[in-house]
């Protein structure tokens, strides 16, 4: 039995989340807009990656989009 393939955005949520959220702390100035950010940030991610690919900078997109939705 083949193992199923893990999901690239719960991959880059595992080994990237903190380094977003710490960003967003610095760029929103405050601990509940930036965890709000990165959540709608990722839910932007699963709803628009699968369509259109994963960014080359995938972390980048994630604080870009977090601080647009965070404000």
């Amino acid at each position: 039995m083949v193992p199923p393939k893990p999901d690239p955005i719960q991959e880059i949520y595992q080994r990237e989340g903190r380094r977003v959220f710490a960003t967003l702390v610095r760029v929103l100035g405050s601990f509940e807009l930036a965890e709000d950010a990165l959540h709608n940030a990722f839910v932007a991610a699963a709803e628009g990656w699968p369509r259109e690919g994963i960014p080359k900078n995938p972390v980048a997109w994630l604080v870009s989009a977090g601080r647009f939705q965070g404000h």
